[in-house]
């Protein structure tokens, strides 16, 4: 009987607050890298491809109002697998940048463990705040 309802308005609240969250991570990172890297194209296009996500995912909360489950399926399917794969794609992104950072850090040894310290000191303060 549940597969037949339609989504209660609870469902896009939490999803919008869900994907807000996600935004503001994947932003978070893409400032990481910016700091490591001065380069701001990355930041950018990080930072343009959430957006597009969220936007997408707030578009697709506000056509599910009105359709069933299995009618929101049949017509949004790729749509889900569109947003869930450019979150994925930033998420890659940011962890590949960070990676190709600290590798160039690497050469200059005196200053790694700094950004090392201070890039885990920022994720485990916004993890634990």
């Amino acid at each position: 009987m549940l597969y037949k309802s339609v989504f209660p308005p609870s469902y896009s609240e939490g999803e919008i607050l869900g994907l807000s969250a996600i935004h503001v991570s994947q932003g978070f990172f893409a400032i990481r890298v910016y700091r490591l890297s001065n380069k701001i194209w990355y930041t950018l296009f990080s930072w343009a491809l959430s957006c597009v996500k969220i936007a997408a995912g707030i578009g697709m909360f506000v056509v599910i109002q009105p359709l069933t489950i299995p009618e929101f399926c049949e017509k949004y399917l790729w749509f889900i697998a569109a947003t869930i794969t450019a979150g994925a794609i930033v998420d890659i992104c940011n962890t590949v940048e960070l990676c190709y950072c600290l590798i160039v850090a690497k050469s200059d040894a005196v200053l790694l463990p700094q950004r090392c310290g201070f890039t885990l000191s920022l994720v485990l303060n916004e993890f634990l705040c």
